[in-house]
């Protein structure tokens, strides 16, 4: 699996204007290699982290040239660990990533520090069973719950407490 990127003039005329005119380039591996791409966030700086099912890691690259600069994880539960991680956003200074198979979501530094990780297993209406999406909006947070055929809203993680606790607010569908 690989990261195509491709110019404004390939794109044609809804291309973003600030996109810079250059010819396509991959980042990952075009032989098609396992990884397993599943979702990427860019930060605005010139980087864009790439999460890797099937390495159970997330890849920080540089835009400019698609290098890796640091990645984390591996297979487990513990802290720095994933079990399939997939949906990602950025708020702020911190990269939230749905660890999917774990249950959880984890929280990052942009410099892929562990920050902490918050959610549980379970059927009660703030738990989480198979995490698979994530976006912020204001002061909400929304993850897309696989397991549980639902989106649940939270309040957004505050960066400068470091809260580990998040305000459940209310559950966005259902299964049926």
């Amino acid at each position: 699996s690989c990261v195509q990127l491709f110019s404004k003039r390939q794109l044609g005329p809804h291309a973003p204007r600030d996109w810079v005119e250059r010819a396509p380039r991959v980042i990952g591996n075009a032989s098609g290699d396992n990884t397993r791409l599943c979702s990427m966030v860019c930060d605005g700086e010139g980087h864009m982290f790439v999460s890797e099912t099937a390495f159970h890691r997330v890849v920080k690259l540089r835009l400019a040239d698609g290098a890796p600069l640091c990645s984390v994880g591996e297979l487990g539960s513990g802290e720095g660990q994933f079990r399939r991680p997939s949906g990602m956003c950025l708020v702020g200074d911190t990269l939230l990533v749905c660890d999917c198979l774990n249950a959880r979501i984890v929280a990052l530094g942009t410099d892929l520090s562990w920050r902490h990780a918050f959610g549980q297993r379970g059927r009660t209406s703030v738990a989480l069973q198979a995490p698979v999406g994530i976006a912020a909006h204001a002061d909400a947070m929304f993850v897309a719950d696989r397991g549980h055929h639902r989106v649940q809203v939270f309040g957004l993680y505050d960066s400068a407490t470091r809260a580990r606790h998040l305000e459940y607010r209310r559950v966005i569908g259902s299964k049926g």
